[in-house]
């Protein structure tokens, strides 16, 4: 991160405040933490997993954060598949790594923020002739009830509900 990120700048602003912000530096993962996180993601035996953690790495150089998305995003686009059969997830590697062409976190969001539009375009539904809606002025009997007073028992506090 530059000096002009947006979270640097809203840490600042909160340490100015004087509240207390703790800060976790965390590295790059090894390919043996990267296997670690895979297995525990995927529930699966590291050995299992061992081939696809070091794609996960190489991939995205360990960054934690990337892999976790990395991983998120070919379970989306159905390169991780859970069968509930057997009640584990199943991939493809070599698919894995001839689709997979994503290198860094920044291009990764932004196909899943794409899709996640597209999506929702497609559930948009248009509204018919039938499904018009008229706005009716106010009632003067509710208008009153909104403006009504409402006091607590000591009489002191008055809350007006406008």
């Amino acid at each position: 991160m530059g000096p002009e990120h947006p979270l640097l700048s809203t840490l600042k602003t909160i340490r100015r405040a004087d509240a207390r912000v703790a800060e976790i530096v965390l590295g790059p993962l090894t390919v043996d933490d990267m296997n670690q996180l895979v297995c525990d993601a995927l529930r699966c035996e590291p050995t299992k997993a061992q081939l696809l953690s070091k794609f996960v790495h190489q991939k995205t150089g360990g960054n934690p954060f990337f892999a976790g998305q990395f991983l998120t995003s070919l379970a989306e686009e159905g390169m991780l598949q859970f069968d509930s059969d057997s009640r584990t997830w199943a991939w493809d590697l070599d698919g894995i790594r001839s689709n997979a062409s994503t290198d860094s976190l920044v291009d990764l969001m932004i196909g899943r923020v794409r899709r996640l539009s597209t999506n929702l375009q497609s559930q948009k539904k248009p509204m018919g002739r039938r499904s018009r809606f008229r706005v009716r002025p106010q009632s003067r009997r509710s208008a009153r009830a909104e403006r009504k007073s409402i006091s607590t028992d000591s009489g002191s506090t008055a809350l007006s509900a406008r």
